[in-house]
């Protein structure tokens, strides 16, 4: 945290096994004081934000990283979580945008640091997966559409049991 805010939060714990684990973890993590301002974060976070570090901790609030779609609510799952609220999710998607207008999709899991009203947030960019998964879809789709439209009969089994699984309109 940056030697200039206070918080009224106890202090981060100077373990090197937590500062180890927080900066070498593989995934973007940041600190969020009450204020909504991060105040630590790692390289990965620092690199999906655009950012060099000391431009975002004790600098940056989290929403400005949030796509404006997104934002209402992500702020009611904040203010739940803020007051302990069962609703508020630890773990769901949402779109990063970095400091040049670059959407991501995220995984985030965040949580409350205990005995403060801190929050821990971990990201994990989804977002060739989810590009993947949109080309699967797309491609499966295409291929229902010719199987239902081919003017031939066709059947797919499986070639262990024999079973029919589908067929399309011609078969019947």
């Amino acid at each position: 945290m940056s030697p200039s805010r206070q918080t009224g939060s106890p202090p981060l714990p100077p373990d090197p096994i937590y500062r180890t684990v927080f900066e070498n973890t593989g995934t973007a993590m940041c600190v969020i004081e009450e204020d909504d301002i991060i105040s630590l974060c790692n390289e990965e976070f620092a690199r999906l934000a655009g950012l060099p570090r000391e431009e975002i901790e004790g600098r940056k609030g989290w929403s400005e990283f949030v796509a404006p779609a997104d934002l209402p609510r992500m702020l009611r799952y904040r203010e739940a979580r803020l007051s302990q609220s069962p609703a508020a999710p630890r773990h769901y998607e949402f779109r990063l945008v970095d400091r040049h207008g670059k959407t991501r999709n995220i995984w985030l899991t965040v949580t409350r640091i205990p005995e403060t009203k801190r929050t821990l947030a971990s990201l994990i960019d989804i977002t060739e997966r989810k590009r993947k998964e949109e080309a699967l879809r797309l491609a499966e789709a295409d291929y229902r559409a010719i199987f239902e439209a081919a003017n031939d009969a066709i059947f797919v089994h499986d070639p262990k049991t024999g079973q029919i699984l589908d067929v399309n309109p011609k078969m019947t």
